[in-house]
């Protein structure tokens, strides 16, 4: 790179001061890109949460909550279920049930009268209070939710069965 040089050859104060200011303002633009999340860039992965208006935040949090049994967001996934979306549907389902062993008989794919049917179930196990009766990780007891005979689940002896027939699991 060559340098505006005065009559003498010597390389001008002022392109010395360019250099000198970009030496400074650089790094510090860097800095401030990067403590302020890169301005529009920033990365939407990092959002996590029922409420937030991206699908893929809503989906985060259902296996969050399913990984951690996170119990206080079984009414979030409950609405989830009603999700224009797919994606959102299939993964509270399974983080459903993962955490109770249950399926309501619902299937993401299913048409919209038939889920419906479906989450009135689940609204009305979650009215009841079954929410935390259920033994947590009751999923990998069976299919319906039952739990074997030799485990503890609350005050009572088993889970709830799964009250959709075998034929719609």
């Amino acid at each position: 790179m060559t340098h505006p040089t005065d009559s003498t050859g010597r390389v001008g104060e002022r392109a010395r001061a360019q250099r000198i200011s970009l030496a400074f303002v650089l790094p510090g633009l860097a800095l401030f890109w990067t403590a302020t999340g890169g301005g529009c860039l920033s990365d939407p992965s990092a959002n996590v949460g029922f409420n937030e208006p991206d699908p893929h935040a809503r989906i985060r949090a259902a296996r969050l909550a399913a990984e951690t049994d996170d119990r206080a967001a079984i009414p979030d996934m409950i609405r989830m279920l009603n999700s224009d979306d797919a994606a959102e549907r299939m993964t509270a389902i399974g983080a459903l049930e993962r955490m109770t062993g249950l399926t309501m008989g619902y299937r993401h794919f299913d048409p919209r009268p038939v889920r419906a049917e479906a989450i009135d179930r689940w609204t009305e196990w979650l009215r009841e209070g079954e929410a935390r009766s259920v033994k947590p990780n009751a999923a990998s007891a069976g299919v319906t939710g039952e739990t074997p005979d030799h485990a503890v689940v609350g005050a009572s002896d088993h889970a709830p069965a799964d009250p959709a027939p075998s034929s719609i699991r």
